[in-house]
């Protein structure tokens, strides 16, 4: 490929939704604008698709109705580039790879590499998300979203009206 032809390594790729633009919103009106934002298909990812500027944060799988949360993770140290790959290691012993091994179980899939296949028509969103707030984002989505795979219970139950930056910040 030459330069010019070559594919731009950041672009607006349709499944990235900074944390920053949903930040003053309450926890309802958040939690549509996740559900509601643009993903993108696991079978229609590029690497390219995952190199973006602010790399670090929350990532969203969703069925491919893009609105049933299926699983929420933080990447806290990887890049996305670097974490949505290791996701998808086939090897049962890998380590990184909650998510496929979550929907194998849940799903009763025979192997790794069945799940990888099964799993392509779900959906990915990214969303960065400032450094100090990535673990309390996590704790807090994996509560509001209630996502089928990795579900996290509260103490104290996700009030609607309350301001999303608020109840991330007080997440227990």
């Amino acid at each position: 490929m030459t330069p010019s032809n070559r594919p731009p390594l950041v672009k607006n790729n349709g499944l990235v939704l900074p944390f920053s633009e949903i930040r003053g919103l309450c926890v309802d009106e958040a939690r549509r604008k996740i559900i509601g934002a643009g993903k993108k298909r696991l079978a229609d990812i590029t690497l390219y698709d995952l190199i973006i500027p602010d790399n670090h944060g929350i990532y969203f799988f969703f069925a491919p109705d893009g609105a049933t949360c299926l699983y929420v993770g933080k990447n806290s140290s990887l890049q996305f580039v670097e974490r949505m790959g290791s996701h998808f290691a086939v090897d049962q012993t890998s380590w990184h790879n909650h998510f496929l091994k979550y929907y194998k179980a849940q799903h009763k899939v025979a192997s790794l590499i069945e799940t990888a296949q099964a799993v392509a028509d779900c959906r990915l969103l990214l969303m960065p998300v400032t450094s100090e707030l990535i673990s309390s984002a996590e704790k807090f989505f994996r509560v509001a979203l209630s996502p089928v795979l990795n579900r996290r219970k509260a103490r104290n139950p996700v009030c609607d009206d309350a301001k999303l930056e608020d109840a991330v910040e007080n997440i227990a």
